[in-house]
């Protein structure tokens, strides 16, 4: 009997402890529409780090009434703002999946969030088309390691990424 019941709960839990992984990838895409298409629209694009967690705890709630948000969205966008304060590299892991293309990772950080990707995405952010292009190659690795360092007040977030997954960006939006 013990063994059936461990059984049913090894099926029933494993395929579970996927579900949050896929859950929090969708969360932090929608949560950064949510940012550029309600934040940003009324109060310009300013970085996420402007507030602190705590702060954030108060706004999101304030603001869903005002931006009429549905407790899904205000989630939503709550976890894509955690994400940019988790970005931090020496207390946040960087998670790694074999085979992870540079399309699977520029979905998976949501850049479609701020900016527009062969036609479509948000406008926060510039354009990704043709971008590695008109700034070079390094400028964009550089870009993505460290946000702010061509523009203080830049409203992008730092992402826990390896050089390697960075590189994998690059080499995908060079043929964009």
């Amino acid at each position: 009997m013990k063994k059936e019941i461990l059984f049913l709960l090894v099926i029933i839990f494993f395929p579970l402890t996927s579900v949050p992984v896929l859950a929090e990838e969708n969360q932090v895409a929608k949560g950064a529409r949510i940012f550029n298409n309600n934040c940003s629209r009324c109060h310009n694009a300013r970085p996420a780090q402007e507030f602190s967690e705590k702060e954030w705890s108060v706004i999101v709630p304030h603001m869903r009434e005002k931006a009429h948000l549905t407790g899904k969205e205000a989630l939503a966008l709550e976890t894509f703002i955690a994400m940019t304060f988790t970005a931090d590299k020496t207390t946040q892991p960087v998670v790694e999946y074999a085979g992870e293309t540079g399309k699977d990772l520029i979905a998976r950080f949501a850049c479609a969030g701020c900016h527009k990707i062969n036609g479509g995405g948000g406008t926060v952010g510039p354009n990704l088309n043709g971008v590695v292009q008109r700034m070079g190659a390094a400028s964009v690795t550089r870009k993505l390691l460290e946000p702010t360092f061509n523009n203080p007040s830049s409203a992008m977030p730092s992402f826990p990424l390896t050089l390697e997954q960075v590189g994998k960006i690059v080499v995908e939006l060079a043929r964009k």
